[in-house]
């Protein structure tokens, strides 16, 4: 963009100075041309605050798909650590900062993206900070907990077959996710946890799709300790 801006602006001046050569002496060809410039300047100022925006929006929506899918993948809590999610926001950031250098325009200073950074600096931090306590990582955390309490003691002396039976179960109405109940029950390996929070609006937002208000998932472990 800021290139092509760049030539823009060169082209407009050389081709008015060109058609308007047989007045080079009157003194309001030079106030015509300064006009043109401002038009053309601010048409241009208009497309880069947007541009910033896009890429402000791009940025968070990157740093969004990155944590849930650590969530997703992570077997243990060490990549979903405070430090951790901070970094991922740091590259989105910078992923900001590369994009938004190509905007700028050499003959225009004035236009920076110093706010604009400041900007995505504060929701990129927010957003990593509070995802280890959202819903998402903490329904992966209890599954990570179920699995390992679904596991039957071993018996020495002998085989043994382990056969369990376990149900995830949750409740996601409309909100944004400022409410929160989780519960558990195990008995003889069997286990049944159910979540209830509001963080539909959220979810959707964040690139999940359409969230059904309940959702059951059940499992049928088997362990063969020898």
């Amino acid at each position: 963009f800021g290139h092509s801006a760049e030539r823009l602006l060169a082209r407009v001046k050389r081709e008015y100075e060109a058609l308007t050569q047989s007045q080079s002496e009157q003194s309001v060809r030079g106030e015509k041309l300064d006009l043109l410039e401002t038009l053309c300047a601010s048409q241009i100022r208009t497309l880069f605050n947007k541009q910033l925006v896009i890429l402000q929006n791009q940025s968070v929506q990157k740093l969004k798909r990155a944590l849930v899918s650590r969530a997703s993948s992570n077997d243990h809590l060490v990549s979903l650590d405070s430090d951790a999610l901070i970094r991922e926001a740091e590259r989105c950031e910078q992923w900001f900062i590369d994009a938004a250098d190509r905007l700028l325009i050499p003959s225009m200073p004035a236009l920076g993206y110093g706010s604009a950074r400041a900007e995505v600096h504060s929701v990129l931090r927010d957003f990593a900070t509070k995802f280890a306590e959202s819903p998402t990582v903490q329904l992966q955390a209890m599954k990570r907990i179920q699995r390992e309490a679904n596991r039957p003691p071993k018996k020495a002396g002998a085989s043994l077959l382990g056969v369990n039976l376990s149900i995830t179960g949750a409740c996601r109405p409309a909100g944004t996710g400022n409410f929160q109940v989780v519960s558990s029950y195990a008995k003889h390996g069997h286990r049944a946890n159910f979540v209830i929070c509001n963080d539909a609006d959220l979810a959707e937002q964040s690139g999940e799709g359409p969230v059904p208000l309940f959702r059951f998932q059940p499992a049928l472990n088997f362990d063969l300790n020898p």
